[in-house]
C-alpha cells in the first residue's frame, strides 16, 4: 500500500466499557491526517475517481446511522476496487469490530500494518480489538506505538489510560494518559475528568505529571 493513499483514510475508535457506536461517530468523521508517514511527493498521488470518494462517503455515513449491512458492502466493493487505498480498509475492519468479529477486524489491519506500519490509526484500533481479546500486553504495545507514530493522538491517550488502569493495574501511568488526554482536548471529557480526580485522590497525587495540568 503506498503512503499516497494516507491521504483518504479514515478512523479512529476507543471506549471504556461504553458503546462502540458512540465513538464510530467521532471516528469516521476525521477522514485526513490520521496517519504520521510522510506523504508521497505530490506526482506520485493519484486521487480516486469521484465515484469512488461518493461510494466511501456514502459507506461512512451508513456506518454513523449503525446502517452496517449498507456500509459493509460498499467498502468491500472499495477494498477490492482500489486495494491501494488503506481507507476502505481501515474502516471496514472497524465495521468488523463494531459488529463482533474481532477475528475478521485483526486480520484486516494486521494487513494493512505490513503494507505501512506507519499509520497511527491502525495500531490504535488493533490495541482496540487486542484488549477486548484479553491480549493486554499486545494491547499496550499497538497503543505506544500508535502515540509514538502520532504523539498528539488524544484518542489513543485516553484507551491507553483505560488500558492502564482497568485491566493492567498500573494506576499512575494511567492517571498521566488521561492528563495527557485531558490536556489535548481542553479538558472537555468530563468523564475522564472525573477519572483523574478519583485516581488522584486514590494515589494521593497533587501535582500532575503533565505540564499544565
Amino acid at each position: 500500500m503506498s503512503t499516497s493513499s494516507n491521504k483518504y483514510l479514515g478512523t479512529s475508535g476507543a471506549r471504556r466499557p461504553r458503546t462502540h457506536a458512540v465513538w464510530l461517530a467521532g471516528a469516521v468523521l476525521a477522514l485526513a491526517g490520521c496517519a504520521s508517514a510522510p506523504e508521497a511527493p505530490p506526482e506520485e498521488i493519484h486521487p480516486p475517481p469521484v465515484e469512488a470518494m461518493a461510494q466511501f462517503e456514502a459507506a461512512l455515513k451508513a456506518m454513523l446511522a449503525e446502517d452496517y449491512a449498507t456500509a459493509e458492502p460498499m467498502l468491500e466493493s472499495l477494498v477490492a476496487t482500489w486495494p491501494d487505498l488503506s481507507g476502505p480498509a481501515l474502516n471496514l475492519g472497524i465495521l468488523y469490530s463494531a459488529t463482533g468479529r474481532d477475528p475478521e477486524a485483526e486480520a484486516v489491519f494486521r494487513g494493512l500494518i505490513a503494507e505501512d506500519a506507519h499509520n497511527a490509526v491502525v495500531w490504535s484500533e488493533l490495541a482496540i480489538v487486542l484488549r477486548r481479546g484479553g491480549d493486554f500486553p499486545g494491547a499496550d504495545e499497538a497503543y505506544a506505538r500508535a502515540l509514538e507514530l502520532q504523539p498528539d493522538y488524544a484518542r489513543a491517550w485516553r484507551n491507553r489510560g483505560v488500558l492502564l488502569d482497568l485491566y493492567l493495574q498500573e494506576p499512575e501511568e494511567a492517571l498521566m494518559h488521561y492528563e495527557r488526554y485531558a490536556e489535548l482536548t481542553g479538558g472537555s471529557d468530563q468523564q475522564v475528568e472525573k477519572w483523574i480526580a478519583e485516581l488522584r485522590m486514590r494515589l494521593g497525587v497533587v501535582e500532575s505529571r503533565v505540564a499544565g495540568r
